[in-house]
């Protein structure tokens, strides 16, 4: 794992062995440790899985029939992206009989308890560990295969040095001891979906048939005319949920007369958050008073990016005497009211409980898909999908975009294989991920040149394929500049290689320090 991110083992050991605690050691009998009896590999072909939720039921129960199925050949380790997640994984166990005991390994256990957790994975035969990425290092006995859920989640990515991530990471160790993988999602990932094209990973799925209908917006309102009567029919029938793009109340302020953005004298965008508050600056938090535009002295407010709380007054206003409830962080919602008609809801805010939908209606559809880079849109159809799947079988899903475009039949067939290849056709012809393997450099602003041009000469001399590529970004606020370089994926070695060694030459010569971020997230702040 070093090598493949470009560090040192020291880096990665913190991630994998939590704080030692010795009164825990006291308390296990020294009888119970058994010394670790690595057993040859089997013969058999370790497979690589990814199955798609299917809609009408809990995704966090289908991982837990998965888990269970797969601890009938042995120990199993579930990944998730964060302790909400794990939290309602545990919730669908309760109530099923089973003879294998579930041991829980993440950051939101007391010290004590993680440290005493992870030495019983360590010495127990037949166990289903249930973790985030971190426990992806536990040392589990008899360890046959590894589930990672929701494998698009960002949580899935170390924000710290050295950057790695547990999609990458997984198959590493699957590869070393001959495991089986899973993994579970709405929509593919684009590397996810390029292994799945070349016929590395197998794809699961289950035919299905929603009830799609489509309603553009034809001058920038918030509900159509035409979705008005179909969602009060479907209020009469049960809970509505809807789908916003972003919480708060308004994320951006115009003028109502010139339309120009209302900004803060430091240069900031000026937010509103509520209908009768006053503008406030989004970086200096200073409160502006009897607002004015500087550019044409007007004082009529005009909302351009409406969060969830004005999503909430306008919806009120067209279904009056509807009882309604919010859901965005981080105030998230587990369980819906059974007086509530109306839930309102943001990405990844939807509510974790079983609750079927009459209907689910995705506002703002073009908004949503303005995204900035594939990565952003690849989350969009993963949240739109996911919040479809909590409509009941003979419920409705409202989209409010046009009904040509191709998400709509996506979702009505519930394949989003036509999205996918389309991001996939994108990224090659931009020489981006799947198709390349990338690396984002964090140095000093005035090193970033001299930088650049090393690495370009290295191109040049052969050290580095000859197709790679070398930007430079810098941002006139910040006093670090980052470097992109880009590989054919086939030579992500050679970039992981070529890279500890420049870090650890700029070591030695006690030249400042580097950040080095291998396959990142996203390319942009």
């Amino acid at each position: 794992m070093a090598q493949h991110w470009a560090s040192d083992p020291y880096s990665l050991i913190k991630f994998g062995i939590p704080s030692r605690v010795a009164s825990v050691e006291k308390n296990i009998e020294p009888s119970h440790f058994e010394p670790d009896k690595r057993t040859v590999p089997s013969k058999r072909t370790p497979q690589s899985y990814y199955m798609m939720h299917t809609p009408h039921k809990s995704a966090y129960l289908e991982i837990i029939e998965l888990a269970i199925e797969r601890m009938k050949n042995g120990s199993t380790l579930l990944l998730l992206p964060d302790t909400r997640d794990i939290d309602r994984v545990l919730q669908s166990l309760e109530g099923k009989s089973v003879d294998f005991e579930v041991i829980r390994l993440d950051s939101s256990l007391p010290r004590a308890q993680r440290y005493e957790n992870y030495l019983k994975v360590s010495i127990k035969g037949n166990v289903l560990v249930i973790g985030n990425r971190s426990a992806l290092f536990a040392p589990i006995q008899n360890l046959t295969s590894i589930i990672v859920a929701f494998e698009k989640s960002e949580q899935y990515f170390e924000r710290k040095h050295p950057y790695w991530n547990t999609r990458d990471s997984v198959f590493l160790r699957a590869k070393t001891e001959n495991l089986n993988l899973y993994f579970t999602g709405y929509v593919p990932s684009s590397e996810m979906a390029f292994q799945i094209e070349n016929r590395n990973i197998s794809f699961i799925t289950q035919k299905a048939n929603l009830n799609t209908s489509a309603f553009p917006q034809m001058q920038g309102e918030l509900l159509p005319d035409r979705i008005i009567p179909a969602i009060r029919k479907s209020l009469e029938k049960g809970t509505v949920l809807f789908l916003v793009p972003r919480k708060g109340y308004a994320n951006a302020l115009l003028c109502a007369k010139c339309r120009n953005i209302a900004l803060c004298k430091c240069g900031a965008r000026l937010l509103v958050s509520s209908q009768t508050s006053d503008p406030q600056c989004s970086v200096c938090s200073v409160s502006v008073k009897d607002w004015q535009c500087s550019w044409c002295a007007g004082t009529k407010r005009y909302v351009a990016a409406r969060g969830i709380d004005r999503f909430h007054e306008e919806i009120g206003r067209a279904f009056p005497n509807t009882s309604i409830q919010l859901s965005s962080a981080p105030n998230i919602l587990e369980e819906v009211a059974e007086k509530t008609k109306i839930v309102i809801a943001t990405t990844g805010s939807i509510p974790g409980g079983s609750k079927e939908y009459s209907a689910v209606v995705l506002l703002e559809g073009q908004r949503f898909l303005a995204a900035s880079s594939s990565r952003f849109e690849e989350l969009v159809y993963e949240s739109f999908f996911e919040a479809a799947a909590h409509v009941s079988e003979k419920g409705s899903v409202f989209i409010v975009l046009d009904a040509f475009h191709p998400l709509v039949a996506a979702i009505t067939k519930w394949n989003p294989g036509l999205l996918i290849r389309k991001i996939l056709r994108e990224n090659e012809e931009a020489f981006l991920p799947p198709f390349s393997a990338v690396a984002v450099l964090t140095v000093e602003k005035q090193e970033s040149v001299i930088l650049k041009n090393g690495l370009a000469k290295s191109i040049k001399d052969g050290r580095l394929p000859t197709s790679s590529q070398v930007f430079l970004s810098q941002d006139a606020e910040s006093d670090d500049a980052r470097i992109l370089v880009s590989v054919p994926s086939e030579n992500r070695d050679v970039l992981a290689a070529f890279l500890l060694e420049l870090s650890r030459k700029r070591a030695i010569s006690k030249k400042s320090f580097v950040s080095i971020a291998l396959d990142p997230f996203t390319l942009l702040r």
